[in-house]
């Protein structure tokens, strides 16, 4: 078995096992996400082991996974996740889950955007920079170069180069 950390997981590492450039560049996009916001995970889970737990923050950042995923390989995902998005395209959360997310006082973000606004801004507190305004256009670009490095499918998702060569590396 590989020694992959949880929250640094492709979901096709967690569902189907697979493995290769496409399952570490996913694990590089993590890794830029906490190195640029000081520390902090994308995917943060309360147990690192709980895979549950960890495929519905993926789902809810990144939206619904693609079929048999959704419908059948991750047979838990029924108690976090209604079967249909909402008009946004997010994913709807049971009555259940939200009441569990409520009751422990978690209300994690729903988009990349919102995730890496939150970590930029955390990160300017950290660093004694408070009131410290978040450069919009850094959050967009940010989240666009991860949004190609998550995509789902590996056909989706853009190679290393492709990362390397991303507008938010020249800027």
């Amino acid at each position: 078995a590989l020694a992959i950390p949880l929250p640094y997981c492709a979901p096709a590492y967690v569902l189907d096992k697979a493995v290769g450039e496409v399952t570490d560049l996913w694990a590089l996009g993590c890794t830029l996400f906490e190195i640029r916001t000081g520390g902090r995970r994308l995917f943060d889970v309360q147990d690192d082991d709980d895979q549950d737990e960890y495929l519905a923050r993926v789902a809810r950042l990144l939206g619904k996974f693609p079929e048999p995923w959704w419908s059948m390989t991750w047979e838990d995902r029924r108690k976090f996740y209604a079967d249909e998005v909402d008009t946004a395209g997010r994913v709807v959360e049971t009555e259940q889950h939200a009441a569990h997310s409520k009751a422990i006082g978690q209300t994690p973000p729903v988009s990349l955007e919102e995730a890496v606004e939150v970590g930029l801004m955390a990160f300017a507190e950290d660093h004694g920079l408070g009131g410290h305004t978040v450069d919009e256009v850094e959050i967009w670009l940010f989240a666009d170069l991860l949004r190609k490095i998550l995509a789902y499918t590996p056909e989706s998702r853009i190679s290393a180069m492709e990362a390397l060569n991303h507008e938010w590396f020249r800027r």
